[in-house]
């Protein structure tokens, strides 16, 4: 971000990065050729550049080989598709979205493919497909609720363009989880590692409150990173514009209140896992196994945003975060862009 200087934010997690990082990132840049989502040697450098497979390898550092290419490339079909819903000929086009939408869920659902799809088509069915070894018929259906809100979020982007509409601030807050896609990633995660959380522990407010801090959390840090990408295309869908659009103050003040809002949902995170009481060993430890994966989230949203091409920053610094012995930079972005203590 050139005209705009990274705030640092709250993030007092420890994680790491899974060692089939690498092995992930090609096995995805690798899919993504199969299934005809990279078409040109530009979209495969941008592919590349982006390190899909080290976000899931941040994301859930823990999980077998696997479980980790399934999510990684997932998080690379969501990405690329909300990428796709942002081109000019789709971005304000609500209802050819939700047609798409439709044909989509249709095939989550179990529809077969008829003749010749669409590559976006092939690849969420073989998606599916990988899903089922692991998914009974409550978690796949569980899995299509969360797709279908993500793209309920896509389509009311594209009618607030086509509408030009003002958002309001509590608005954009409930609808930001939908759109980032992190309830998906999530839940592929729970089902392909068997974190098994009984529905309603799942949905114990407690438990539900760490899912939704953590999630708005990822958003925010998202939106801060993001925010210099989204004036040049002229986009509203980010919190810090939001602010700025309700208040009518200077950006700088509503990037102090996103980093603000950000890092209470951090703390009030902390808060809750302290809260939550026990249900017993068993189901206890996957309690826990769910809040260290949401940690990971937190933290491995950060670490891969400093080191992925997708926003603009430095490749030396890309290269250190990295651990690559050529790289120049004395402090790795990632850490330039956490802090392990509140202002």
């Amino acid at each position: 971000m050139s005209e705009i200087d990274l705030p640092t934010l709250y993030c007092p997690f420890q994680s790491t990065v899974s060692s089939h990082a690498a092995t992930v990132d090609q096995r995805t840049i690798d899919w993504g050729r199969a299934f005809g989502l990279i078409t040109s040697d530009a979209s495969a450098q941008r592919f590349q550049s982006a390190r899909f497979g080290w976000l899931a390898a941040y994301l859930a550092p823990n999980v077998s080989l696997e479980t980790l290419q399934l999510l990684s490339d997932w998080n690379t079909w969501a990405i690329m598709w909300d990428d796709v819903c942002d081109r000019p000929h789709l971005r304000a086009q609500p209802t050819h979205l939700a047609r798409y939408h439709a044909h989509f869920l249709t095939l989550l659902r179990g529809d077969t493919l008829v003749g010749i799809e669409s590559p976006f088509a092939d690849a969420l069915w073989n998606i599916r497909q990988r899903l089922l070894r692991h998914a009974n018929t409550v978690q796949l259906r569980q899995f299509i609720t969360h797709v279908a809100e993500f793209f309920s979020g896509c389509v009311w982007e594209a009618t607030n363009r086509a509408k030009q509409c003002c958002i309001d601030v509590a608005t954009y807050i409930r609808m930001r989880r939908f759109t980032s896609g992190m309830y998906t990633a999530l839940k592929v995660v729970e089902i392909a590692d068997q974190i098994a959380l009984p529905r309603t522990i799942w949905r114990y407010p407690t438990v539900a409150q760490l899912r939704e801090r953590a999630t708005n959390a990822v958003c925010w840090a998202n939106d801060i990173i993001s925010l210099h990408q989204e004036i040049q295309r002229g986009d509203m869908h980010n919190l810090i514009i939001i602010l700025q659009q309700t208040h009518h103050g200077a950006l700088t003040s509503s990037i102090a209140q996103a980093v603000t809002l950000h890092d209470g949902e951090v703390q009030a995170f902390l808060t809750a896992e302290q809260a939550i009481p026990s249900f017993g060993a068993r189901i206890d430890h996957h309690i826990d196994r769910y809040a260290a994966l949401l940690r990971s989230f937190m933290y491995g949203n950060l670490a891969w945003s400093a080191l992925s091409g997708r926003y603009g920053l430095a490749q030396e610094d890309q290269a250190y975060a990295l651990g690559e012995s050529h790289a120049p930079t004395p402090l790795r972005t990632h850490e330039r862009l956490m802090r392990t203590t509140q202002h």
